[in-house]
């Protein structure tokens, strides 16, 4: 019979650990999953639209599993262990926390610890370096192959991912590289979905292809080890693959352009993993043009203090469950008031660098020597420029998604009055990042006169959008809310996002060239 809790008997967290599209998610204080690991409650916004009797299979289904299949299950992914009712009906459910293992800290962003999302990996060797990520070759092997074993084991129990994408895939790389899946309510268990399939941007199957079968998450696997080895978050070309191994190479291609019925399985992987594992470089990439400041290595914490088991009543369920709260993406992105603090630390921080270096430049105004011989700009100087657009770059990824977050929280009438506030905060985020930007001279880079004017008129058109967005969720928090309500302010927010997204085209087209130039990160527009 599947396990039923009432929300009542629950004690939650002051503040959510996640909030997005679907609901929230909870710390849930005194409870430990088999007297082990630390419980979770995603609370959906509309329960009403889930297939209950498909969560209702998901929870039912880990204790069917032999004893170390199921505690494995529940340490590698993630999994529903119990149904949370509310006034007697379903409200959502109970999962592991997401372990102290998965999550990072990025060097450019040391104060923001972030669930480890694979799109961290998705990225050249520069912005690894920057990020404080030191990734082997050997390591790229050691992950794709954990997780072609994860993906090889949920098939053969009849589960399906669907969205397999690098924003619910979690790495570790303590030890030997493994991964975590979360948000598992929105796999496919033999055939039934808890919620509508979707599929993550650039990584949708072709159109001759069924959403959530085997053969739509090798293809996707595929496409996590082209972009991994590539380093790139869109590509689907396998050149940086072959260049590693052509064995490797040669089923990528195969994966990502034959029938359906003959592409290559996760074992088929398998096997040429292990093969590449033996001529794998183990120390990570050489190729970086980073900061001269040595980027420190991540530290992993954990997302709430843990109760020991003598301190916490285990749940009553039989065998085990698992897992973890929502992600927020590489680049920061959750609504609310999560989104509130991220962003609002993001905005200071912004602003005291951008103080910094004006009082740096006053200083050495003042204080140069009379007889220093004046010199023209160096390429050195040029690419000390560069790299300071991309680290205005590399801040400003990531708002977006949380903007977006939270325009589909207001819709959904989830909290609109902590909407309001990360548009608020995201507007800030975006102005700070202006002030900054206005501080750069464009005409030290070859091509910066050209690509920095329309960079401006993006960030300030995206800034204007908030604003708008703002207003319409302050509305909602005014009035009855009543979902997909839209006004005159959200109209006009399309409208600014438009315009912002035009504007972030453009520059792109021109900055391109430039980040080639010095190797620095590519960026599509949604990212800016």
């Amino acid at each position: 019979m599947t396990n039923y809790i009432d929300q009542d008997l629950l004690t939650l967290g002051d503040e959510p650990l996640g909030k997005g599209g679907q609901g929230k998610v909870w710390e849930v204080k005194g409870r430990l999953i088999n007297g082990t690991w630390p419980v979770a409650f995603k609370e959906y916004s509309s329960p009403q639209s889930i297939n209950v009797a498909a969560l209702e299979k998901m929870v039912d289904f880990v204790p069917t599993l032999p004893s170390a299949m199921g505690r494995w299950w529940c340490e590698r992914s993630s999994w529903p262990v119990a149904v949370v009712a509310r006034d007697g009906r379903p409200a959502g459910f109970l999962m592991r926390q997401l372990p102290a293992n998965y999550y990072i800290q990025p060097a450019f962003d040391p104060d923001n610890r972030r669930p480890a999302g694979f799109e961290f990996l998705l990225n050249s060797p520069n912005y690894l370096q920057r990020a404080g990520i030191f990734l082997s070759d050997r390591q790229r092997v050691q992950l794709l192959k954990d997780l072609a074993h994860v993906l090889g084991r949920l098939h053969h129990h009849g589960v399906v991912v669907g969205d397999l994408s690098p924003t619910n895939v979690m790495f570790s790389l303590a030890g030997t590289p493994s991964c975590y899946f979360i948000d598992c309510d929105a796999m496919r268990l033999r055939g039934r979905d808890v919620l509508p399939q979707v599929e993550s941007p650039d990584w949708n199957v072709p159109d001759d292809m069924e959403k959530a079968t085997v053969v739509g998450d090798s293809y996707k696997f595929a496409l996590m080890a082209v972009r991994l080895f590539a380093g790139d978050q869109h590509t689907k070309d396998i050149e940086a693959l072959t260049g590693f191994s052509a064995e490797l190479g040669q089923i990528a291609h195969h994966a990502l352009t034959d029938n359906p019925d003959h592409r290559p399985t996760t074992h088929d992987w398998l096997g040429a993993l292990d093969r590449a594992l033996g001529h794998a470089v183990a120390s990570p990439d050489p190729k970086t043009t980073g900061p001269k400041a040595t980027p420190t290595q991540p530290r992993p914490q954990t997302t709430a203090p843990r109760s020991t088991p003598s301190a916490a009543a285990p749940l009553g369920t039989p065998s085990r469950p698992p897992m973890a709260p929502p992600r927020a993406t590489p680049s920061g992105n959750s609504s609310g008031k999560r989104a509130v603090v991220s962003l609002t630390v993001m905005a200071v921080l912004i602003l005291i660098a951008y103080l910094v270096h004006k009082s740096g430049a006053n200083a050495s105004g003042g204080g140069s020597s009379p007889s220093a011989p004046a010199t023209s700009s160096t390429s050195s100087d040029t690419e000390a420029t560069a790299q300071e657009i991309d680290s205005l770059l590399a801040q400003a990824k990531g708002t977006r998604s949380t903007v977006d977050d939270a325009v589909q929280d207001a819709l959904n009438c989830g909290a609109p009055g902590d909407d309001a506030s990360a548009f608020a905060a995201a507007a800030t985020a975006r102005r700070n990042l202006l002030s900054r930007l206005s501080d750069v001279k464009a005409d030290a880079l070859d091509g910066g006169d050209v690509a920095l004017p329309t960079l401006k008129e993006a960030w300030e058109a995206s800034a204007d959008a908030d604003d708008s967005f703002q207003q319409w969720a302050n509305s909602l928090a005014s009035d009855t809310c009543s979902p997909g309500t839209t006004t005159s302010d959200y109209n006009a927010a399309l409208l600014q996002g438009q315009k912002a997204r035009d504007a972030k085209e453009k520059f792109l087209v021109n900055w391109r060239p430039i980040a080639r130039r010095y190797d620095l990160p590519d960026y599509s527009w949604d990212e800016l």
